[in-house]
């Protein structure tokens, strides 16, 4: 599965059917290739739908990516690809990289020797707790559990998939045709399926959020929605 210049996977279709009926699991990009370490990570994936990898050369921009997984000699990857900040990063390699590794800013380390379960474990802690500062307080999204100030609010598995890609691309545009491929890996032009989840997404969140905030969750027009 190889990139185009810009880091993007060019063929949407392949790419949707890799990732199809693990939605809400995880994905996770390896970088870079390396032939024996995917073999590995692909049968794992076989057996466990709660998570699917995608591999490449250089770290992919996709927004779908949930965690980005790099060895220990691409450390340097954390200070020199911009788009990495704020990203979940797990490093593998020796016990003396761990260190060096966390300073760099990286969400966990991997020792080897490793396994497919304790990175599957590991990736699961870090997607499953999200916290969100705000001037008013924390927002957390803990499971399918929303939590703030208010009070707290169950999301529905579609909404948390939304909220949860809402909250990888913070204070950027996410395209609702994006969206329309992670819930049903297909796109209708037409359908105004997204505009609802939003509005029931929305109205959940009310109930976490403080009195004075109306919502988190602006609309970009045309056809978009950005996370505060």
């Amino acid at each position: 599965m190889k990139a185009d210049q810009s880091g993007l996977i060019p063929e949407k279709n392949v790419y949707t059917s890799f990732f199809s009926g693990v939605s809400q699991g995880i994905l996770v990009n390896l970088a870079p290739r390396e032939e024996e370490l995917e073999l590995r990570l692909n049968l794992f994936a076989r057996e466990n739908r709660g998570i699917a990898f995608c591999f490449s050369d250089e770290p992919l921009t996709d927004t779908r990516i949930d965690l980005y997984l790099i060895p220990l000699s691409c450390l340097f990857w954390l200070r020199s690809v911009p788009f990495l900040t704020g990203k979940a990063v797990f490093v593998y390699g020796p016990a003396y990289g761990l260190p060096g590794s966390f300073l760099a800013g990286c969400s966990d380390y991997l020792k080897e020797p490793w396994d497919e379960r304790e990175l599957l474990t590991r990736a699961q802690q870090i997607r499953n707790a999200v916290n969100l500062d705000y001037p008013w307080g924390d927002l957390r999204l803990r499971n399918n559990e929303c939590l703030g100030p208010g009070g707290s609010a169950i999301l529905s598995p579609a909404e948390e998939t939304i909220l949860r890609t809402l909250v990888r691309n913070r204070q950027k545009r996410v395209e609702k045709e994006l969206l329309s491929y992670l819930l049903w890996g297909v796109h209708r032009e037409e359908s105004r399926a997204i505009d609802m989840h939003i509005a029931k997404l929305r109205k959940k969140m009310k109930a976490a959020l403080p009195p004075e905030v109306r919502t988190v969750i602006l609309t970009c027009r045309p056809g978009g929605y950005m996370l505060r």
